[in-house]
């Protein structure tokens, strides 16, 4: 049994990591990841950690802020913008100003990316135990276990798009702020709003895997019209200003790149593509799960399969370090859409699943039955990703090894969590495991000390007491789950030696 302590490292970030993470990187001149807001430009690593430049004067940073993936920042440019960002270890929406001297604010519950013009209405406080979302006299209560993905006010300030996910997928709608009343529901099914158009038009990102697109709603007449569809790509990050729009394109394989241009210029067709080398988006299994393969880039060694987080997390066409990286091991790499997933094509099946731990577990040995190759089979994932790693490698023979990120191997780890989703669910009792008699594979493990959602505490005390082989990385600095190149610095190239040797 092998346990390391460690403290985030400054330094090069990406100096222990595999090309892949550099390629990552806009700092690394492939487009990685931006927003354009007037001339501030916002960049990122591998994982979302943010700085932020003067279009004027590329080479000077304004200020640099942690941030995972998901952030907005404000639309005016001036010296006073703000940045929206969701802070790693609680996954609340925080307010940062550029220059480090002017406020910060919490917004407790929202889950987003926004601009400081809709951030600046919004406030989250609880009623008898319900968040209530409120902007000027509107009130919307997020029950069930619901939260807010993305939020937008319009030009004028008088509507609010709003997008909140819930059981097996997320509903858009539109609410009047001045009279506080709910105006209807987006015809869309599991998109998420983008940004206003004008003060009736309203841009959805929206999805029919594996392909994205961008729809445009109109609050007045109720119709719709496709504005772009991305063919194996995920679109996303969308910016309007006047007639400018600016958004980020990704895809298995391919790095986030920005693209930016005129709004009339959008064609439904403008974004076809052919899928990159070695990359398939296929279904697999009874229940046709929509599934991404990708071939190792030399002689395979074996597969890896890699599960979302959730319940309710998905797998898009996004470009991904680790798997990446894991290519260049010489591992074919599968990432499944799970029962649990977000995604259309599953979420019927996940409403009417009763057990977490029995169909997602099933999906995963039924698609490791069809699709592996090589001689080493080794499963992971990052947080309930982990957990099902765990139930498949204990129920099948020729698992050679699990690892688990930022996860749990059993709901007794999440009896202690201050995440309110978490004890929501575990509450619920809906998951189940594979009998305790069952074989116990070699281990690895990455955990983050500040993670309030998945102590770590509770994790180790239930390894210890399996008394099994493992390696594991305890970062004090990190929170929950692996998000940025100082954390994966100091845990993939321990992991990746494990998955060599293991």
């Amino acid at each position: 049994m092998k346990v390391m302590r460690a403290g985030n490292k400054s330094g090069t970030l990406t100096a222990a990591l595999p090309e892949p993470f550099v390629r990552g990187q806009i700092r690394a001149g492939r487009g990685a990841y931006a927003l354009v807001s007037s001339s501030v430009l916002a960049l990122v690593d591998s994982f979302g950690d943010v700085s932020v430049a003067d279009l004027r004067s590329p080479g000077i940073r304004a200020g640099t802020v942690p941030a995972d993936s998901r952030f907005g920042m404000s639309e005016t440019g001036d010296a006073r913008a703000t940045l929206w960002v969701r802070e790693r270890s609680r996954g609340d929406a925080i307010q940062s100003d550029l220059r480090g001297v002017d406020k910060r604010r919490d917004l407790w519950g929202l889950d987003c990316r926004m601009s400081s013009r809709t951030a600046d209405v919004l406030e989250v406080a609880q009623d008898q135990g319900i968040r209530v979302l409120q902007a000027g006299l509107l009130r919307v209560r997020l029950t069930g276990g619901m939260r807010v993905l993305a939020a937008t006010v319009s030009p004028d300030g008088s509507l609010l798009a709003l997008t909140v996910s819930r059981r097996g997928g997320s509903v858009s709608r539109i609410f009047d702020i001045v009279r506080g009343a709910m105006v209807g529901e987006l015809p869309i099914k599991n998109g998420v709003v983008a940004a206003w158009v004008d003060n009736t038009r309203v841009l959805i990102t929206a999805w029919e895997w594996p392909n994205s697109a961008l729809v445009e709603f109109d609050v007045l007449t109720g119709s719709s019209r496709t504005q772009l569809v991305v063919h194996h790509r995920t679109v996303d990050d969308v910016t309007i200003a006047e007639n400018s729009i600016a958004f980020t394109l990704t895809g298995a394989a391919e790095p986030r790149q920005l693209v930016s241009g005129t709004y009339n210029e959008l064609r439904e067709d403008s974004a076809k593509a052919s899928t990159p080398d070695g990359v398939l988006h296929t279904r697999v299994g009874p229940r046709k799960l929509p599934v991404i393969v990708m071939e190792p880039t030399m002689e395979l060694r074996g597969t890896v399969y890699l599960f979302h987080g959730g319940p309710g997390g998905r797998w898009e066409p996004k470009y991904s370090p680790l798997s990446e990286s894991l290519r260049e091991m010489g591992f074919q790499v599968v990432m499944p859409n799970l029962s649990s997933s977000s995604l259309p094509e599953t979420s019927a099946q996940w409403s009417k699943s009763s057990r977490l731990g029995e169909s997602d577990v099933e999906d995963a040995i039924a698609v490791i039955k069809a699709t592996a190759r090589g001689k080493k089979i080794i499963v992971g994932g990052q947080s309930y990703g982990g957990f099902v790693a765990w139930q498949v490698g204990r129920a099948m023979e020729n698992i050679h090894g699990v690892f688990c990120l930022g996860g749990f191997l059993s709901p007794d780890n999440l009896r202690r969590s201050a995440h309110r989703e978490t004890r929501e669910l575990l509450a619920t009792g809906m998951f189940s495991t594979v009998d305790a008699g069952r074989r116990l594979p070699p281990l690895f493990f990455a955990h983050g000390g500040r993670d309030t959602r998945i102590p770590s505490e509770d994790l180790l005390e239930y390894i210890h007491d399996l008394g099994i082989e493992m390696t594991g990385l305890v970062i004090d600095e990190m929170g929950h789950g692996v998000t940025s190149d100082s954390d994966a610095a100091q845990i993939y190239p321990e992991m990746f030696s494990w998955i060599r040797d293991v």
